[in-house]
């Protein structure tokens, strides 16, 4: 099976490399890289370049853009079994790709994984941890316990729209809720296998008011629905 591995970038100078790097320690070797690159420097090309012949790399260039609007595009060139969509500056634990297709063919009826994760600073200093949980809508409904790393069947997009620009800053929050609430199966693997690196300059931190009234917004979208079987 293959993995596509989407992110998107703008000004990722910093962490680009460290991003590529990671993914070489990846113990399960069969996925590419998509990357959706906003207004990119000749140094995040540069860098791109240094790991083409490293890595299976596909990559588009537009100008600056929202995130959501970049995640769909690259879902669209996307050609992996299997849908990771993550941000360039996080990382993952050197077997998680190996975990997510094990979890897949063990449990065939199976649309979405999640795994557990913790928040590191840009050091690796760990500054918290989620309160682990197994997949429940109500739950999710209240808050978003699942990493901001998004393992799906690349299936759902033939049904499904990707992420709804409206909701920019939660989009991926909107977007699990509503494949729950259509009835996609969710699984939890039980193992920290993703660190969500946190920047003093991420957007949602830069723009913390907007991103809370999105997540209510959202919330308040899914309260009143109830779960498809």
């Amino acid at each position: 099976m293959l993995i596509s591995v989407v992110a998107t970038t703008y000004k990722s100078e910093e962490y680009l490399q460290g991003f590529f790097e990671n993914l070489l320690l990846q113990t399960y070797k069969n996925f590419e890289v998509v990357l959706v690159l906003n207004d990119p420097s000749e140094k995040e090309l540069s860098i791109l370049e240094s790991y083409q012949s490293l890595l299976n790399i596909v990559y588009i260039k537009v100008p600056l853009e929202l995130t959501s609007t970049s995640v769909n595009s690259g879902f669209k060139i996307a050609k992996g079994d299997i849908i990771v969509a993550t941000g360039a500056d996080d990382l993952f634990i050197e077997n998680a790709f190996e975990c997510f297709i094990n979890a897949f063919l063990d449990n065939l009826n199976i649309d979405v994984i999640y795994c557990d994760h913790i928040a590191v600073d840009p050091t690796g200093k760990k500054l918290w941890q989620r309160t682990f949980q197994n997949f429940d809508f109500n739950i999710l409904k209240k808050r978003y316990y699942m990493s901001p790393c998004n393992i799906f069947k690349r299936s759902i997009l033939d049904n499904e729209d990707g992420f709804k620009e409206e909701y920019n800053l939660a989009a991926d929050y909107e977007f699990m809720l509503r494949l729950a609430s259509k009835g996609y199966k969710f699984l939890r693997i039980p193992k920290i296998l993703f660190k969500f690196v946190r920047y003093s300059y991420s957007l949602t931190k830069v723009n913390s008011k907007a991103h809370q009234r999105i997540i209510t917004t959202v919330r308040n979208i899914y309260n009143s629905v109830e779960l498809m079987e």
